[in-house]
């Protein structure tokens, strides 16, 4: 796997496309030493990860400090970064503890901290000295007012986009200055953004702390006042959009100049990756595209989907907005 320079809000610095342009580094999720070690293989990169109980995916298998110095220092040796989600919105009494694992995971061999909570965000950079906080989606910057605030308020080096913005509004909020993250291949939330209080309502056991129950993957009907189903369209999943499969759409964000196309999936198996960050289906085909080497895609479409499905099955977004059910 060939090793790029990369500076300190993971956009690469030898990377580069034919107009000079940097390239965005590809962002792999783990749920575990062993699918960080298949993302790692794959060629992704760079790596996210929960560590302990502050991060959007709690039931994922996770880590012991053990495994994630060992995941941290293979990474590194191949070149490959690794950000630590404290992604959740956190109380009070429990702010210090979300501190001391920020620190820790510092120390274990993270590079950065994804947080969604600015007064977590504000906390780490006071306690931190010179800590690199990337502001997750959860956070809802999806502005360019949105985005400068955080970096001039909250000193994030990086803001992560909704999933629901168009090229051109991703294009805006790169034009910013800020290194801009996003989205480009997973699963789709009914909320926007993931801002979604339905499983803390129904089961109580909240998306925003990290415990989504998933109750939009239920099948539903939708009647009228008389009884009867006025569903209009095939299917009962009535709140589950289909995943998102963006690949057909690299070219454009590599042109928008967006720091780094993140995978959706630390819950996956890690036969997943190298399908999925197989840099011979992704991150080099995004290289390519961007460099004026022209890709098959609309003639293997169906194939690539048939590849890329995990679950549900994929549609291509046609503006990276949320798919149509």
């Amino acid at each position: 796997m060939a090793i790029r320079t990369m500076g300190p809000s993971g956009q690469y610095e030898t990377g580069l496309d034919a107009a000079g342009a940097a390239l965005p580094e590809l962002l792999a999720p783990a749920g575990g030493l062993d699918q960080m070690l298949a993302a790692i293989a794959a060629g992704a990169d760079a790596i996210y990860a929960g560590l302990g109980g502050f991060n959007a995916r709690v039931s994922a298998h996770g880590f012991t400090d053990d495994e994630f110095a060992r995941g941290c220092a293979v990474a590194h040796a191949h070149g490959v970064r690794v950000y630590v989600t404290l992604n959740v919105f956190v109380f009070d009494d429990e702010l210090s503890d979300a501190v001391a694992l920020g620190a820790h995971a510092l120390e274990l061999g993270a590079d950065a901290l994804i947080v969604a909570d600015a007064g977590l965000a504000c906390a780490l950079r006071a306690a931190i000295p010179g800590v690199e906080i990337h502001l997750s989606t959860q956070a809802g910057a999806h502005s360019e007012s949105a985005v400068r605030l955080a970096a001039d308020e909250l000193g994030v080096e990086r803001v992560t986009t909704a999933r629901e913005l168009t090229v051109d509004e991703i294009a805006a909020l790169c034009a910013t200055g800020v290194p801009i993250e996003v989205f480009c291949h997973g699963a789709i939330c009914i909320g926007y953004s993931g801002a979604c209080e339905f499983s803390a309502l129904r089961r109580g056991r909240s998306a925003m702390r990290g415990d989504c129950t998933q109750p939009c993957r239920l099948a539903y009907d939708l009647v009228d006042e008389a009884g009867q189903s006025v569903v209009a369209v095939e299917g009962d999943r009535l709140l589950c959009p289909r995943d998102y499969l963006g690949i057909a759409h690299l070219p454009e964000l590599v042109d928008a100049g967006v720091a780094s196309l993140k995978i959706e999936g630390r819950m996956k198996n890690p036969d997943t990756y190298s399908t999925w960050c197989g840099c011979g289906a992704g991150h080099s085909i995004c290289c390519a595209t961007a460099r004026g080497t022209p890709v098959p895609w609309k003639s293997s479409s169906a194939s690539w989907e048939g590849r890329l499905t995990v679950g549900l099955p994929m549609r291509t977004c046609e503006d990276v907005r949320v798919p149509s059910l």
